[in-house]
């Protein structure tokens, strides 16, 4: 066990560059593994097509494009680094899933608008002009891709900083349209944005069809939704929840390493021998079903401290970095909280659990080809099977974005594996609410806490019986031979394989420049 688990990974790594050098595969080279990503969709909506629907018509060709070039990179580009090759694969197919909703699935240029702040006249009664929405004042002043108002036009000392909503700026310039356009398809929730999702805080009243100019009353952002969904009411909390956040993910993350390495299925994982390695000392009298329920509890936790982790981080770099280029994201309003309310669980069950608790940042994309059918009339909106077709293309959709990590990965995985995981949850929502209908009669007449606690055991019970589908495959990948922290308080006081030292950063974790015998392929490579 004393070198098992960098053994392991020198293997992993070994067989990869085997691939590379026979052209089997290639690594993840930045920026080209961006372009089929978003670099295209995000190019092809910069282009005017309202007016012109030839240029309209070439979504399709261009969505095949993205979705060719992405499937060839799920099951081409990995990385020697665990997390790289498992983000190729997920990250590729988020790409195509996006191309899908914003060119075939949603007509952006001419339904979606975005909030922009943008200088206005006050008039002696405090209220800005053209508060009406017809949009004339907005006109005025003609508004950046980074959706703030550039600052031309006669000043007067008494303006006003106002929100409105900005359609598609077809008559400004291309890098106008370019940021718009960018905007659109870096937002996950949508947040800023007409068509963000209703979990998250936004703006009361959304109208269906926006005026471009009309006022944003951004002070009806709730700071909680319906689902738990919270903003921070000020900058200084904003900043100290996010850090805080990053804090407990860091420890969490290093605890959970540091104690999962002694664990021979965490480092082989379910389709090697691992059993022929002892179990350390305090997993080795457990019966099965607790060994398992252990190996689940610490694969949720640190699913939940990633999540957790990477969006606060994020949250940070919008905040301090890429609000220069987009100074709407100077607005705590735009960053809601990765999870909604746990009561979500405890009240609805596994349809609260993926329904609302869970991040949610994906839920648009993933119930666009649904929502298409049901605004063209192919679904009829508010029926039992409409609902049930939706929910399961979601979930399928879901489980296809996790399974092309577990391809993109290194080690030999069961693909199948994730996406199982993913419909089984659909089938246990059916199955819950199948229950919770025949004993209606009987939960009305019990109390909340019974009820409450009843929804939390059937979670309990359906993850446990259905989690080894997702765990096996997170192990298979080597997601325990990670090394989440640079700095590793928890093996630097003992914890983990013995001799591990504070460092755990090698030159697999920084991007190395990369000169390729084709040119569109050199860059930063990991």
């Amino acid at each position: 066990m004393h070198h098992l688990a960098k053994d392991t990974l020198d293997a992993y790594r070994a067989a990869f560059a085997q691939e590379v050098a026979a052209g089997l595969r290639r690594p993840y080279s930045i920026p080209y593994v961006l372009v089929p990503m978003f670099g295209i969709t995000t190019l092809w909506l910069a282009i005017p097509h309202t007016k012109r629907p030839w240029v309209y018509h070439t979504r399709w060709l261009v969505t095949a494009l993205v979705v060719i070039l992405n499937l060839e990179h799920t099951f081409r580009v990995s990385s020697p680094n665990i997390a790289a090759s498992y983000a190729s694969g997920t990250a590729a197919t988020w790409g195509s899933m996006t191309c899908l909703n914003l060119l075939i699935w949603t007509r952006p240029q001419f339904e979606a608008a975005r909030v922009v702040s943008i200088k206005r006249k006050a008039r002696a009664s405090g209220n800005s002009e053209a508060t009406n929405g017809n949009g004339t004042a907005a006109r005025r002043r003609r508004v950046n891709g980074n959706g703030q108002t550039n600052g031309h036009g006669h000043h007067d000392n008494k303006e006003e900083l106002v929100h409105v909503w900005q359609k598609f700026p077809e008559n400004e310039s291309f890098l106008n349209r370019l940021g718009w356009s960018w905007d659109l398809v870096s937002s996950f929730r949508g947040a800023g944005w007409n068509w963000s999702s209703s979990a998250i805080p936004r703006p009361a009243d959304i109208l269906e069809t926006i005026v471009d100019g009309s006022i944003v009353d951004v002070s009806t952002i709730p700071l909680v939704t319906a689902s738990g969904y919270v903003r921070c009411a000020t900058k200084r909390d904003f900043v100290w929840s996010r850090a805080r956040t990053l804090l407990m993910s860091y420890l969490l993350l290093d605890f959970l390493t540091s104690f999962m390495i002694n664990d021979p299925y965490a480092i082989l994982g379910p389709d090697q021998p691992h059993h022929l390695y002892p179990l350390p000392w305090y997993l080795a009298s457990l019966p099965a079903p607790a060994l398992l329920l252990y190996r689940e509890i610490f694969s949720m936790v640190a699913i939940l401290a990633t999540v957790d982790g990477v969006f606060a981080a994020a949250d940070l770099v919008q905040y301090f970095v890429i609000k220069r280029f987009f100074p709407l994201r100077d607005n705590t309003w735009m960053y809601a909280s990765t999870y909604g309310s746990f009561s979500q669980v405890l009240d609805r069950g596994l349809a609260g659990m993926w329904g609302a608790w869970w991040h949610q940042t994906f839920r648009i994309q993933f119930l666009a080809p649904a929502t298409w059918m049901i605004r063209h009339g192919y679904l009829q909106k508010g029926t039992l099977f409409t609902a049930i077709l939706s929910m399961f293309i979601s979930f399928t959709q879901s489980g296809l974005m996790h399974m092309s990590g577990s391809v993109s990965s290194m080690p030999q995985t069961k693909p199948w594996r994730p996406l199982l995981f993913f419909l089984c949850q659909g089938v246990g929502i059916c199955i819950q609410q199948v229950i919770l209908a025949i004993l209606k009669p009987v939960s009305k007449a019990a109390p909340r806490a019974i009820c409450r606690a009843s929804n939390f055991l059937f979670v309990l019970g359906w993850l446990f019986l259905t989690a080894p589908l997702f765990v096996d495959d997170l192990a298979a990948l080597g997601l325990w031979l990670l090394e989440p922290v640079p700095v590793s308080l928890f093996r630097g006081l003992g914890m983990g394989e013995p001799g591990a030292g504070w460092l755990r950063w090698d030159r697999y974790y920084v991007a190395q420049p990369h000169l390729d015998k084709n040119w569109f392929l050199s860059g930063l490579v990991i």
